[in-house]
């Protein structure tokens, strides 16, 4: 085997500037004021945030929120550095300025958390966002297996994600209830979740007047759901994607547009009983981009808000992903309705239209460099991946011997070689801070450097035509590259993701196939941090 010498360097603080002040000073405080409670049981700073602070299978609540992990990311977010899981939210505020940018819907909490000082938090959270449970009737195209049970179960061909939310947890939720001033929750599906209506009971002895948003689509009723709609004071954001049954249906599975329409009546009315606003969610991407005019007048018409969440994954339903001309095409359909919804929008919904349309103009607009940034900012998936394709946090078990004899089919009697890349540290590129990397291209400021190797096996050095020296400490795309060189361009190839950890790659060169298996190598949070390649080279057929 051969190693590198020079040990790993310690992670260290990185701050980059963003392009505008911060207001305030911290570039966000959702994880000074908020937990984020997963369907797997992960106790996050915000959905944005990927990084679990903990999980309550493992520990308390309250361990989590005065534990170690949140308090590093206070202080991280404290001088601009948003390499623990915040990179998206970075690279938002650099494309398209903070002011829109997810960060800012916490700046309301800059006096409460000044007076806390800058690495503590608040004493107890503010808010909790509750997505206790993934059981859902619907199957979005635009979700995935951890926010809906049916996705998880039918399209997924999954297992049942495991009841994450035990006695222990409820123990622990009541000391919090009391100090919330906020509580959402979502999921899933949250009226089909126990869990939520035991929190519902809770609320209703511990801290009756709390505003809880619930993010419904809007499916479901019952006599249970018109009762604890008038115990607790709930406000209601409706998950809908199009005005038009077809356009509905098609996106939002297993749903009747005619029932939800009806739903949401009902469900306006129990909130204004309770003094409490109600908003639409309206995922906007390729399928329903058309019926945005429509759907704002809609949503005016019924005396709601409008918030548009930008697709980022799937590709196939992400504007960001359009050709140019495409995306310019879509931008002058809604140009073109312009004159008959925006007149007719409010103080809340007119600069939520004209903000899309600034965005999708400048999609539309960007340069190449720019538009390469945009797609990472945009295209992030639900399931986060790192560079390497492979989930960034994952529990499952890879099987190396599985992998090891699926390259070796191409060439049973030839030597299975093996290398070990390394994932870099998040942010580590760059000069001073704010400023890109010499010969950076615009737009990428911030951007990851590339994985590279670490180890490998002996054979490794002569199919790339290197010495040993050559290849360990190279980056995965030069070894890629010398591959090309040494046995000719790529003719055809095949990829095939095998579960969260694994991805198999067929690649038919000029002169040689060359068979890869790619497995994550994890830390014991399950959290991504290379990978192990296993390969094997035979001659090409003729």
């Amino acid at each position: 085997m051969f190693r590198r010498q020079s040990p790993d360097p310690e992670p260290e603080l990185r701050p980059v500037r963003t392009l505008a002040p911060l207001v305030p000073r911290h570039a966000c405080l959702a994880p000074s004021v908020q937990l984020y409670l997963a369907t797997d049981g992960d106790v996050r700073a915000c959905c944005r945030n990927w990084e679990r602070l903990g999980n309550v299978t493992e520990a308390s609540l309250l361990d989590i929120w005065r534990g170690q992990s949140h308090r590093d990311l206070i202080r991280r977010l404290s001088v601009d550095d948003f390499s623990a899981g915040c990179e998206q939210c970075h690279a938002e505020t650099v494309v398209e300025g903070r002011t829109t940018a997810y960060p800012s819907l916490f700046d309301g909490y800059t006096d409460a958390v000044e007076t806390h000082g800058d690495d503590a938090g608040l004493e107890w959270p503010s808010r909790i966002e509750f997505n206790l449970s993934n059981r859902c009737n619907l199957m979005c195209i635009q979700c995935d297996g951890l926010l809906s049970s049916a996705i998880r179960a039918h399209r997924d061909g999954l297992p049942a994600l495991p009841a994450a939310y035990g006695e222990q947890f409820f123990d622990d939720l009541e000391h919090f209830i009391p100090h919330l001033t906020e509580a959402q929750f979502a999921g899933g599906e949250p009226f089909f979740a126990r869990e939520n209506f035991r929190v519902w009971e809770m609320i209703t002895r511990l801290n009756p007047d709390l505003p809880c948003i619930v993010i419904t689509n809007a499916t479901q009723w019952n006599d249970r759901i018109d009762r604890v709609t008038s115990e607790v004071r709930m406000g209601f954001t409706f998950s809908i994607d199009a005005l038009t049954a077809p356009t509905y249906e098609s996106i939002r599975i297993n749903a009747d547009h005619a029932t939800v329409m009806a739903n949401i009546d009902r469900y306006i009315a129990k909130s204004v009983a309770a003094d409490m606003p109600v908003e639409v969610n309206y995922c906007l991407m390729r399928q329903n981009v058309d019926e945005f005019g429509y759907m704002m007048l809609w949503i005016e018409s019924k005396g709601m808000k409008a918030n548009v969440s930008v697709v980022r994954n799937p590709p196939e339903c992400s504007l960001a992903s359009l050709s140019r001309s495409e995306l310019s095409a879509a931008v002058e359909r809604l140009e073109q309705v312009e004159p008959a919804v925006r007149p007719h929008l409010g103080a809340w919904n007119r600069p939520v239209w004209d903000r899309e349309l600034d965005r999708l103009r400048s999609w539309a607009e960007a340069s190449e460099d720019e538009r390469g940034s945009l797609w990472w900012t945009s295209l992030t998936p639900m399931t986060p991946r790192s560079q390497l394709g492979l989930s960034i946090r994952s529990r499952e078990e890879v099987d190396t011997d599985a992998a090891r004899a699926w390259v070796a089919e191409v060439a049973p009697a030839g030597e299975v070689h093996w290398v070990a890349i390394r994932e870099p540290e998040s942010g580590s590129t760059g000069g001073a801070a704010g400023e890109p990397a010499t010969g950076a291209p615009a737009g990428t400021e911030g951007a990851d450097p590339t994985p590279e190797v670490v180890e490998c096996s002996s054979g490794v050095p002569a199919l790339l035509g290197s010495s040993e020296a050559e290849v360990v400490g190279v980056s995965i795309d030069e070894l890629f590259a010398r591959l090309q060189e040494v046995h000719g361009q790529v003719v055809d190839a095949t990829t095939d993701e095998v579960g969260e950890s694994r991805i198999d790659t067929h690649l038919v060169l000029e002169r040689a196939v060359v068979r890869t298996s790619m497995l994550a190598r994890r830390d014991g949070s399950g959290r991504n941090t290379g990978a192990d390649v296993y390969l094997v080279l035979a001659e090409p057929a003729n």
